[in-house]
């Protein structure tokens, strides 16, 4: 069961660092709900979440096992 719940944050945590790397590029092809897109909003939004997201999968599988 943990093993699945790990896997859900790694992908999130992925999906989170390539929504971050389109969006260093293109800014409004992520933040499209915003009024204004900047680069640094994409950062700390997807970086933070695939920070986090990353973090919280492996200290799943460290501590379950």
């Amino acid at each position: 069961m943990a093993g699945f719940i790990s896997l859900g944050f790694k992908i999130v945590s992925i999906l989170s660092f390539i929504m971050l790397v389109a969006g260093l590029y293109k800014p409004w092809m992520v933040l499209w709900w915003e009024d204004r897109q900047y680069r640094l909003k994409v950062i700390k939004l997807y970086g933070i979440t695939g920070i986090v997201c990353w973090l919280i999968g492996i200290l799943i599988i460290r501590f379950t096992v």
